[in-house]
């Protein structure tokens, strides 16, 4: 899978390329940073009696105690095995054989469009994304409603074509929303609404994005904020139940023609505050009337606000270099209306914070030492007063074992990491790893958030990807997908793990996740319906590209 190009300026701290939490293609070492990490303060790493890993890339004291699931066997370290013809039936599938399921087929994708260029559809991370509970105030964003109950078979319900990007070989489109009988997608040139049942366009606004141009994934009063223009300048509020502007403001960015006003921004909302902070400034609005609440200074300070994270709480990720000095440190905060903090959680030093999983509970993916784009450790926080501390913290190999699946470099737009309050669990997916001779699985992973312990894994049947989808009805649902048969939604118990078919996909689903190029494609569920949506766009679409397709 070929990488998204860089921003032109790299944020504070990080090295030339990739940057800030650019993605890389599953399985691309990074490398081993030079020197190594800088010693944490007394009292371990992250909190009190643990202990810092070894430089990064080199397993810590934790990489040496067995996996709890190791019956599954070191697979990163078995030989690869050719992938399975289109159309062959690899040895040992079947449903009979199926043990559990939810994860995506990354590792599929990346060679599927080595060698044919096409995507499969299949899921990534969450900022606990379209998960239970990170969306408090806002409205449905693909989670909830009146489902109807389970059901043999889905049928493609309407399909919308792939827009065509003019200026660039390809964009970035980041932004799907739900409201009333509608599905919104923030597209090339326009917010366009489709109808849910029919797929017929109710209303469009215009709105032509520049490359790094995006979106808030969350909703207050079913409004959604956006940032737009030739340079992404401009920010609008769009009532999505009116499919009209509420209003729109140029950002406080540097003049220059020549300059890029605004570079890798990030937005997000909660409550009555629409903020978006981006490479060298920020801003945040009220809802309610567009009034400026607080503006940040173009001058490096001592500390940058990088991205804002909405859901639960309205958060600020922080990076932080003292003046004359080159080292760098992360910190999170939580801030109100007027831009004054709530509490903060500073990061143990030599520690990055890299995404942002869930904002309630609050859960964050972390890498001890050096540059990397990857996490290697989950810390669970829980906030006392104005400071926020680590509850528990768990290794998370992204670079081996485990894949987050996210929209863009943003630190909240991963969506096959859900983490849920009620079951107190963190519920991911490990990359895709050798089934048998000529076939790759992967599984599900069920965290307990208070131990961190793993409380149950689910595999999937071989050929097949799995990848948490959403919390329903105490159930997790899961979106399967193969290179033989058909996809499922599948229900698990947040238990046991044990899994039951909601869901069956038609065999017209194998074939559209298979010749759709969707580069980072996200499925959704929106009452009862699995909604896939392509979050880039290509200069030259194929007429079996799609931008979105709804399945019910």
């Amino acid at each position: 899978m070929s990488q998204p190009p860089p921003p032109p300026n790299q944020p504070p701290g990080q090295p030339p390329q990739g940057g800030y939490g650019y993605p890389q293609a599953p399985g691309q070492p990074t490398g081993q940073p030079p020197g190594q990490p800088p010693t944490p303060p007394q009292g371990g790493y992250g909190y009190p009696g643990q202990q810092p890993p070894g430089p990064y890339g080199q397993p810590g004291p934790y990489g040496q105690q067995p996996h709890p699931y190791g019956q599954l066997g070191p697979y990163h370290q078995q030989p690869t095995y050719p992938m399975p013809a289109a159309g062959t039936q690899p040895p040992g599938g079947g449903s009979g054989n199926k043990k559990l399921l939810i994860v995506l087929a990354s590792v599929v994708a990346v060679a599927l469009i080595a060698v044919g260029g096409v995507f499969l559809f299949t899921q990534s991370g969450d900022d606990k994304d379209e998960a239970k509970g990170d969306n408090k105030g806002s409205s449905d964003n693909g989670t909830g409603g009146d489902e109807p109950k389970p059901r043999e078979k889905a049928e493609v319900t309407w399909k919308q074509p792939a827009q065509p990007v003019v200026d660039e070989r390809s964009l970035n489109v980041p932004g799907t929303w739900f409201a009333g009988d509608n599905v919104i997608k923030y597209s090339v040139k326009s917010v366009v609404a489709y109808n849910m049942k029919t797929g017929k366009q109710d209303w469009e606004i215009p709105a032509p994005r520049a490359r790094d141009c995006t979106a808030a994934q969350q909703t207050v009063k079913d409004k959604a904020f956006i940032v737009w223009g030739r340079m992404c300048e401009k920010v609008m509020l769009i009532d999505l139940l009116e499919g009209e502007p509420d209003w729109q403001k140029d950002l406080p960015a540097r003049d220059g023609e020549d300059d890029p006003k605004v570079r890798s921004p990030y937005a997000a909302m909660n409550g009555d505050i629409a903020g978006v902070a981006w490479i060298g400034g920020a801003a945040a609005y009220q809802v309610d009337d567009g009034k400026l609440l607080w503006e940040a200074p173009q001058e490096r300070q001592t500390c940058n606000d990088r991205a804002y994270i909405g859901g639960a709480e309205f958060l600020s990720m922080q990076e932080c270099r003292p003046l004359g000095s080159t080292e760098t440190s992360s910190r999170l905060q939580s801030l109100t209306e007027k831009g004054d903090k709530k509490w903060e959680w500073k990061a143990p030093q030599g520690v990055e914070i890299k995404r942002v999983l869930s904002t309630d509970p609050l859960v964050v993916a972390v890498s001890a030492g050096g540059y990397s784009s990857r996490a290697d450790d989950i810390m669970v926080l829980s906030v006392s007063g104005k400071t926020a501390r680590v509850k528990q913290k768990f290794n998370f190999d992204e670079q081996e074992r485990f894949e987050l699946q996210c929209s863009d470099i943003g630190p909240s737009s991963c969506f096959n990491a859900i983490a849920d309050k009620d079951s107190n669990a963190l519920y991911t997916a490990t990359q895709m790893h050798p089934g048998g001779p000529t076939s790759r699985i992967n599984e599900i992973v069920a965290f307990d958030l208070d131990t961190g312990k793993v409380k149950w894994s689910s595999e999937a049947d071989n050929g097949y990807s799995t990848s948490p989808l959403a919390i329903y009805d105490g159930k997790l649902l899961t979106y399967e997908n193969g290179l033989t048969g058909s996809g499922s939604i599948m229900a698990l118990d947040v238990k046991s793990g044990k899994a039951s078919q909601y869901m069956r996909l038609p065999a017209e689903e194998k074939q559209l996740s298979r010749t759709a190029r969707f580069g980072n494609g996200r499925p959704f569920w929106h009452k009862g319906a699995l909604v896939l949506v392509a979050e880039r766009a290509r200069q030259d679409p194929n007429p079996d590209d799609y931008e979105i397709v709804v399945f019910s």
